[in-house]
């Protein structure tokens, strides 16, 4: 019987700091996504102020935002030279650097 109740305890005890340090270690990513939060949104901000600029600036071109996540540039502009019959693409990053 004493045995029965002392593998009870430590089993509760057990449960207890698994439960304890699942909730610490949840605690730590939320913390840590909404630390991260502002800084993509900035980002996000960066591009659309970009692309909406470069819409602006060059109304006979096209322009397609780059899915997140995909390697290479943020929006791809698509240059078309009717008179001359030509084409091209150019990338553009919107990051803001801080050291070079």
């Amino acid at each position: 019987e004493r045995i029965k109740n002392e593998a009870e305890k430590a089993e509760i005890k057990k449960a207890y700091q698994i439960d304890m340090d699942r909730m610490r270690k949840k605690a730590e990513e939320a913390a840590r996504a909404a630390s991260q939060a502002p800084v993509e949104r900035k980002g996000e901000v960066r591009e659309e102020l970009l692309e909406e600029y470069l819409e602006k600036e060059f109304p006979t071109d096209k322009f397609e935002a780059v899915k997140k996540g995909q390697k290479g540039g943020d929006i791809i502009h698509s240059v078309t030279a009717l008179a001359l019959d030509i084409s091209c693409g150019i990338r553009f990053i919107g990051v803001r650097l801080q050291n070079i």
